[in-house]
């Protein structure tokens, strides 16, 4: 509310909103054309609708039988929305299609996160991200990716404000709860990196620990997100024992992304999807992320470091990976690739007209 009140932030999220709200009302068009594809979107459908059919809302089901392979945020929200539409095509899509346009409204904010003075930041980044195919073929199926990099991408940006004003700790726990609820404890596993990160530099950029954790926004935040995290894993636990923490933990997440100690499983077909998306927009992206170290500022480490994180996990995995992971990393490559931009352009219409 600040920002849209400070007039050198009027046009940039002027600029902003036309672009999401130009991508909202294409791909609203054919959110109910054409038919379910993807074996994953079958799982949503079972899912979602195995809450109405057996009215069990704390349980996963796939054929018949519990299912631990993932949290059930957005199962319920579609459930809510098979039972009151007739379209299913429709119901299926509209939250991936939703979580995909709030995906352009977080880039926005981790730019203007990243440096507050860069207004132009924010549009240029949603331009970026707004360029990768990958979002745009997730937000108009029923997959639970796009609503996975948009609470990443919230976590992150609200972690670097909280520095600055503690009252967005908050907006950080809701992020990671969500985010946890919704496919993975990815966001818990961010916000801890993040945290390593700053300790890490803490003498380099004058930051101090103490004042962090004793402030009382960060504890009753901290509360909220175990409040948030902890209750769904728990009731599991109570209902199925082991065999919950088996398939939802061992199964799912030590299993695919343990580090490999036999060299010949090293994965490189990351880089693959990279160039498929668009190397035009990424590789200029990974650039950008070793550029913005040298401005000797805590938030423009943050690229690089996650993407470093990111492409170690990807080469060490020992089990399958997919191509629809790299859009975790694609928000923050596109912001850090904006913000270098909006750096060194300062005329405006060139800034935008390029990146458009």
């Amino acid at each position: 509310m600040k920002i849209m009140l400070d007039k050198k932030f009027l046009i940039p999220i002027l600029i902003s909103s036309i672009v999401i709200t130009f991508f909202s009302l294409y791909y609203w068009q054919i959110l109910s054309s054409g038919e379910i594809i993807k074996w994953d979107e079958y799982f949503t459908l079972e899912r979602s609708s195995n809450f109405l059919k057996k009215n069990d809302w704390f349980t996963v089901y796939t054929n018949q039988s519990p299912n631990f392979n993932k949290p059930p945020l957005q199962y319920w929200i579609t459930a809510i929305l098979l039972k009151n539409s007739d379209n299913l095509q429709f119901a299926l899509r509209f939250w991936p299609y939703f979580f995909g346009l709030a995906v352009l409204a977080s880039v926005g904010l981790l730019a203007h996160a990243i440096n507050p003075n860069l207004p132009y930041a924010i549009p240029t980044a949603i331009l970026i991200m707004s360029g990768s195919s990958l979002l745009w073929r997730h937000s108009i199926s029923a997959m639970l990716d796009t609503g996975a990099a948009l609470f990443t991408t919230l976590t992150v940006a609200s972690f670097i404000i909280a520095l600055r004003n503690p009252t967005w700790w908050y907006v950080t726990a809701i992020a990671i709860g969500l985010g946890t609820l919704q496919k993975s404890p990815l966001t818990l596993a961010v916000v801890s990196l993040l945290f390593i990160l700053l300790i890490a530099t803490r003498k380099l950029y004058s930051i101090s620990i103490n004042n962090i954790i004793s402030n009382k926004h960060f504890r009753y935040a901290s509360i909220l997100m175990f409040l948030l995290t902890i209750p769904w894993p728990l009731i599991q636990l109570i209902r199925y024992g082991k065999r919950y923490t088996r398939q939802a933990f061992v199964s799912q997440i030590y299993n695919r992304f343990v580090p490999t100690t036999d060299i010949s499983d090293i994965q490189t077909q990351w880089w693959q999807w990279f160039i498929r998306d668009d190397l035009f927009l990424w590789f200029p992206a990974i650039i950008a992320a070793l550029v913005l170290i040298f401005y000797k500022k805590f938030e423009y480490i943050i690229p690089l470091f996650t993407f470093v994180i990111f492409s170690i996990i990807m080469t060490m995995a020992s089990g399958e990976i997919h191509q629809r992971y790299i859009l975790q990393i694609l928000p923050i490559l596109a912001v850090g690739l904006a913000v270098v931009l909006a750096e060194h352009i300062p005329n405006k219409a060139a800034l935008l007209g390029g990146t458009l």
